[in-house]
């Protein structure tokens, strides 16, 4: 037994804790894993001779379909604790097989591998792709799965009449349209919705700009294509061309979701400068809709859709994916959004007037990574978040009427996502508010960037509070960076695990290899980590605060939990970053300089983390670095 891992150690000391087994096997346990910091673990299995397969069950949500195509990859984890545990514990990487599909526009990191039990991704070319998963511990490859999905072009699979084209009152060139479409010349859109049947699709000609009110279509269970057709021109980081086709919505909405299924939605400019209006919305019964290269600007919300199903059908919001899209300037957030197996990659989202930049109502298996959010509440002094993620409240889980949803937000992963200046608290995982019992579990967060001078700034009138606010069951914080210059001198988390409201305390939290800075002077005391009063069973290890502007009055960890572990956490210290003060805040590096005596090979080993906030390996030296780079 001497190779347990510290999580399987602590459950099973609590286990024989609250069973009240004998004192003698306790002491044998911890006896046991004396050793833990030096050796390697071999994973969660305390019988592992042979690797159990925990993966028969992987599946992808389609093999295939037209293109753009999104599929949703899944490891179909359950909340039995060991299942549970081997979501937070192992390390996954996903290839796609599509190295075509370039980086993203955002991070600039490779579309063509995702880490983590929950992936997704758009495969935009026609073909046969061999997805591979890799699942490994520390002692290597535990297990594999494959898949082929077979992606149709749709040029073919929309061919002929089954293309409609169209071009603004008076413009007859549709020299560039597919042979054989459909060519219609109209500034009325409400004449063209009627083409947009299952197996059909619908383009707006390149560098054309039409004005239209609510538009009524057909319900369907698709595939249904509203897209661009032309040569595009000046492409943007995430592939938004500058001549997309422009559609101004003066009043209402321009294309409700309910009812549709398999839709993609691409390569469109909506603009609404009355902010009043609504670009989608919809609450019953969608699934797969793939929002891809959006440019939405204006509206109440650019980007919104809640729920209301019909319980005879109970047909749940779905595989719902926003990718590499432009969204600003909303009136209230900039998102609105939420599903199971909800995807939110590559998206630009920022300048909310009033309220949140992202709020997500529900992310079962959800995946929301290299987005980049900021500016919330700019015309308001509620001070909202850059993030809001929440879910449904137990209530509407055990509902059987309209307002049910099967599943809590659970089995998520937020990662590699830029988040930048928005009200008090950047980013709140956890219940709307005290009074709502919405339970929260299974959460990774990491190698996720916040820096409080990137984006434009809330003025809000309430006091800064904690930059990373978690109330969840099992959460993973881990490789992250907060870069709080110029986030005001007033109180200070840099992380903080809440048990405030009527939600049960948060147990099992494990909070590995963040790094926190702030440089300016306090006129308050300042925390790199705060666990509030109640929270249980919380580990916290190899964690980074560099507060250089003072000693005095700085707190390491704020420590209210009960039974917490802490070790090889540091504050200040021999520190010196490579280029911690670039004029440009997201330039700004905080590897760690070869003189950093304080952190490097200070860390303890920990069987979860397979690599660094870049993605490098650890460890790379004679042990764990501390803090967020190795």
């Amino acid at each position: 037994m001497g190779n347990l891992d510290e999580r399987t150690l602590y459950r099973i000391f609590h286990f024989f804790l609250r069973y009240t087994l004998l004192l003698e096997v306790i002491l044998l346990l911890i006896n046991s894993a004396n050793s833990f910091a030096q050796e390697v673990p071999s994973g969660i299995r305390i019988v592992a001779s042979e690797p159990v397969r925990l993966y028969d069950s992987v599946t992808s949500s389609r093999t295939g379909g037209v293109a753009p195509l999104s599929v949703h990859f899944s490891t179909n984890f359950t909340c039995e604790p060991e299942d549970a545990s081997a979501f937070h514990i192992y390390d996954y990487t996903w290839d796609f097989g599509d190295p075509s599909s370039g980086n993203w526009g955002t991070t600039g990191k490779t579309k063509n591998i995702a880490k983590g039990g929950i992936a997704a991704h758009i495969f935009e070319e026609p073909g046969t792709f061999s997805v591979k998963l890799t699942v490994r511990d520390q002692k290597g490859i535990i297990d594999t799965k494959s898949f082929t999905i077979t992606v149709i072009d749709p040029d073919v699979y929309y061919s002929g009449l089954k293309t409609t084209c169209v071009n603004p009152l008076g413009d007859s060139d549709f020299s560039i349209a597919p042979t054989g479409a459909r060519l219609i010349s109209t500034d009325d859109l409400s004449t063209i919705t009627q083409y947009a049947t299952a197996g059909s699709r619908i383009l707006f000609k390149r560098g054309a700009t039409w004005t239209t009110s609510g538009l009524t279509w057909p319900n369907n269970s698709g595939p249904v294509t509203i897209g661009a057709y032309g040569t595009g021109i000046l492409p943007d980081e995430k592939g938004i061309f500058s001549n997309a086709p422009i559609i101004r919505v003066d009043s209402g909405t321009f294309l409700p979701i309910d009812y549709k299924r398999d839709w993609r939605i691409m390569d469109l400019h909506l603009s609404d400068s009355s902010k009043t209006n609504g670009s989608f919305g919809g609450a019953t019964a969608f699934q797969k809709i793939l929002f891809l290269r959006l440019q939405i600007d204006g509206f109440n919300i650019p980007l919104a859709w809640t729920f209301w199903n019909n319980p005879d059908q109970n047909l749940q919001a779905d595989q719902m994916a926003v990718v590499s899209c432009d969204l600003s300037s909303g009136a209230t957030n900039i998102m609105y959004v939420g599903s199971e197996r909800l995807a939110l990659l590559g998206n630009n989202a920022r300048d909310a007037d009033l309220s949140h930049v992202v709020r997500v109502w529900q992310s079962y298996q959800g995946i929301i990574s290299h987005n980049m959010f900021s500016g919330s509440s700019l015309t308001s002094s509620a001070g909202r978040h850059a993030l809001k993620l929440h879910g449904p409240s137990e209530s509407i889980i055990y509902s059987s009427g309209w307002d049910h949803l099967g599943f809590r937000t659970e089995f998520s992963i937020i990662s590699d996502n830029i988040f930048g200046s928005s009200g008090p608290a950047p980013i709140a995982i956890k219940a709307q508010n005290d009074q709502e019992d919405e339970r929260l579990s299974n959460i990774i967060f990491e190698r996720n960037l916040y820096s409080a001078e990137y984006g434009n700034p809330s003025p809000a009138s309430i006091p800064p509070q904690a930059i990373y606010t978690f109330h969840a069951q099992q959460l993973t914080v881990r490789n992250n960076i907060i870069d709080a210059t110029g986030y005001g001198s007033d109180d200070f988390d840099g992380i903080m695990i809440s048990s405030s409201g009527v939600v049960p305390v948060p147990v099992d939290i494990w909070i590995y290899n963040n790094t926190i800075y702030k440089p300016d002077m306090p006129l308050w005391g300042r925390r790199g980590i705060t666990i509030d009063a109640g929270v249980e069973s919380a580990i916290i290890r190899n964690n980074l605060v560099s507060f250089p502007g003072t000693i005095n009055g700085s707190v390491l960890i704020n420590d209210n939990g009960v039974n917490t572990i802490k070790s090889n956490n540091l504050l200040n210290g021999t520190i010196y970053f490579v280029d911690p003060e670039n004029i440009s805040p997201l330039l700004r590096s905080f590897d760690l300089k070869l003189n950093s005596y304080s952190a490097i090979d200070q860390g303890l080993y920990i069987n979860s983390i397979f690599d660094d906030f870049s993605g490098g390996s650890r460890p790379q030296g004679n042990a764990f670095d501390i803090g967020a780079h190795e």
